[in-house]
């Protein structure tokens, strides 16, 4: 069975998966759609009340994988940005 901080780490390892193959697929135009993606998350999550992350999974549900790996790589980019990318 896999400990809680063992699951944390190898969420946090696929998430920055997800964030790099979206700034792959994105190239020149990954910070916008970051920036884009990340004002409807944050506006969802402070209207919910609920973190980012658990926000982001929430709204992931049911899509596509594209828009999947956006909501996903955006909500990393809230918690932890990358530099120039939110600014």
């Amino acid at each position: 069975m896999i400990s809680a901080p063992q699951r944390s780490v190898k969420l946090a390892a696929q998430l920055y998966e997800v964030r790099d193959a979206a700034r792959f697929l994105y190239g020149n135009d990954y910070g916008e759609v970051m920036r884009k993606a990340g004002e409807v998350i944050q506006k969802r999550a402070d209207s919910t009340r609920t973190d980012v992350l658990a926000t982001a999974i929430e709204m992931a549900k049911g899509m596509d994988g594209g828009c999947v790996l956006v909501i996903m790589a955006a909500a990393v980019e809230l918690i932890e940005p990358s530099p120039r990318v939110l600014q």
